[in-house]
């Protein structure tokens, strides 16, 4: 498989593990009970993320790249808690940013092959 392919392939997994990592952050907080003010709460912990959205969809590298790192920050919170629920979101967490991370590489090379 060359790499425009696995570019491609890999940027709608990016794209779809970031869509899911935005929706589950939506609804987990929707869902919590002792929340007052659920959407100030989904705008802090989406804020972040929502800025790369341009850079994703232009397929930026250097936002991609800024992506990855914000997502290590977001892996430091979801991991110490110990119910399911955040295992679920650390998941989320490590493939969205391992998918960027390879979509980086593949983009490059594909760019360097051309």
């Amino acid at each position: 498989m060359d790499y425009t392919t696995k570019r491609r392939y890999s940027r709608i997994v990016s794209m779809a593990l970031y869509t899911a990592l935005l929706a589950y952050l939506i609804l987990t907080t929707l869902n919590h009970p002792l929340i007052a003010n659920a959407w100030i709460v989904i705008g802090i912990k989406t804020l972040p993320l929502l800025l790369f959205l341009p850079g994703m969809i232009k397929q930026h590298l250097l936002s991609m790249t800024w992506l990855s790192f914000l997502l290590l920050i977001y892996f430091i919170f979801a991991v110490p808690a110990t119910n399911t629920s955040d295992w679920t979101l650390a998941m989320l967490i490590s493939t969205l940013f391992i998918a960027v991370l390879l979509h980086i590489r593949w983009h490059s090379r594909a760019r360097s092959d051309n």
